[in-house]
Formats: structure tokens, C-alpha cells, sequence
């Protein structure tokens, strides 16, 4: 694995693992402050009500996380007063159905109870071969990510642990019940003035200030000098394919 140590430096990755980049960044700094970040209509804390009814029934945090999500998906929009805005578009593009998701959690500090402050979580999981890696991913990122013992003053060492434990665990379902999909994700949190960024896979986070882009992410794509030596060290191949370049044949990554 391989993490930024201050935005917009990336390491490259090492050969034989998963590639996962990370990224810190403080209002205030070159690329001036934060006002929100890209992911739901207007939002309200979850915390009051998904928080409050699980820890009357003593149910676990992820029961929690799976309220707040349907909560979040409902076309209810809720009002209170978040740390973050939160907007969301999706478009399904040429494909014959939405294989991507997204997490969009204002006020998730107070959802899961952690003391680090106002804290807003933001995700995209691009899906490929359907949605199953996707949703999956997205029901275990955020919570072992916020709940490391290291996030959020080591956050370089909290991403890399949290991407590779929830790689791990998927890859062991998929080889067990013969799954093929996977996913992309990239994610923002907010926690006070920080907005600390990490990614696998191809998505993008951009900053946006005075109609400048500033890249948070690193692209892992098969294209990229890194990837390929990681995707070769595994006994995979990368060649040219219509135009782009494809792991083990046709396989766009």
C-alpha cells in the first residue's frame, strides 16, 4: 500500500499490494478552505435519529451504519445543521444499470460517538461487474476507517489499515461464493478544519476554489508506471487494448 504523506504528494505503490492513496489537507492552506464536499440533498444529523433508536435496542454500529444509509437513501431530505453540506448526482453513463454508490454521512461523530470532533464522511465506489463489491464496500469503509485506533492523527496509517482489512475480507467472500465484481472508492472526511482524502482504484476527488481544480487522488490505473510493475509482480499482464490499457486481456481497471 502506498499513502501521500502531505497533499498532493503520492508515493507509488508497492508491488504486491493493494494500492491505496492518502491525503491531508487543512483549511487554510494553498488551496484556501473547505466548504463542502462532493457527495446528498441536504442532510440533518444522523445521529439523533438513526444513533438514538439503535442504542435503545442495543444494536450494534452496523446495524447503525445500515439506518443511516436508509435514512440517506430515502427521497426524504432532512434539515439540521451538519459541519458540511453534502450534494449528490449520479448518472448511470452508457452501462445498462448504476453499478456505483456513494456514502454521504454529515454529523457522523456523533452517529458512531467518536471525540475527534465535527467529522462528515463522503464516498464513491465505482462498481465493476455489477454492484456487489460496491455495496459491500461501502457498508464496512466508513466505520473501519473512523473507528481505527490511529484516525485521525495518523491518518496515512488508519487509511492503509482500513482499505486493506475491508480488501481482505471482500476477496475471502468473493473466492468463497465465486463473486467477479469489484470497486473503485475514494473518500473525504471533514473532521474540524482537515479534510483528509484517500482512494483506490480509478475515481477522482477534486477541490474546487475560485473555478480551479486541485487533484486530491491519485488515479490507479494500468496505465501508470507503478501499477503495472505491481500488476506484473502478481503474475497479471498488462497490454493495449482498443485504444487503452488492460489487465489480462480486456480487462479495464
Amino acid at each position: 500500500l502506498a499513502a501521500a504523506k502531505t497533499l498532493p504528494t503520492t508515493a507509488s505503490s508497492t508491488p504486491t499490494s493493494l494500492p491505496t492513496s492518502a491525503s491531508r489537507l487543512r483549511r487554510g492552506t494553498a488551496a484556501s478552505s473547505v466548504s463542502s464536499v462532493s457527495s446528498v440533498s441536504t442532510v440533518s444529523s444522523l445521529s439523533s435519529s438513526a444513533s438514538t433508536s439503535a442504542s435503545s435496542s442495543g444494536t450494534s454500529p452496523h446495524l447503525k451504519l445500515t439506518q443511516a444509509y436508509a435514512v440517506l437513501s430515502s427521497p426524504r431530505i432532512l434539515r439540521g445543521r451538519p459541519s458540511v453540506e453534502l450534494d449528490v448526482a449520479c448518472e448511470v453513463g452508457a452501462r445498462p444499470a448504476m453499478e456505483d454508490v456513494f456514502s454521504a454521512v454529515p454529523g457522523v461523530d456523533r452517529l458512531l460517538g467518536l471525540r475527534c470532533g465535527p467529522t462528515t464522511f463522503a464516498g464513491v465506489y465505482d462498481g465493476h461487474q455489477g454492484r456487489t463489491a460496491a455495496r459491500y464496500v461501502r457498508s464496512q469503509l466508513m466505520l473501519e476507517l473512523l473507528t481505527d485506533a490511529a484516525f485521525p492523527r495518523q491518518f496515512e496509517r488508519a487509511a492503509l489499515g482500513a482499505f486493506t482489512r475491508v480488501h481482505e475480507r471482500f476477496c475471502a467472500r468473493a473466492r468463497a461464493l465465486g463473486i467477479k465484481a469489484g470497486t473503485t472508492a475514494v473518500t473525504a472526511t471533514v473532521v474540524g478544519d482537515e479534510l483528509l482524502v484517500a482512494d483506490v482504484g480509478d475515481s477522482l476527488a477534486l477541490l474546487c476554489r475560485s473555478r480551479q481544480p486541485l487533484v486530491l487522488s491519485r488515479r490507479h490505473t494500468p496505465g501508470d508506471a507503478g501499477e503495472r510493475r505491481r500488476v506484473e509482480a502478481a503474475s497479471g499482464t498488462v497490454r493495449r487494448f482498443m485504444g487503452s490499457w488492460r489487465v489480462n486481456g480486456p480487462l479495464a481497471l
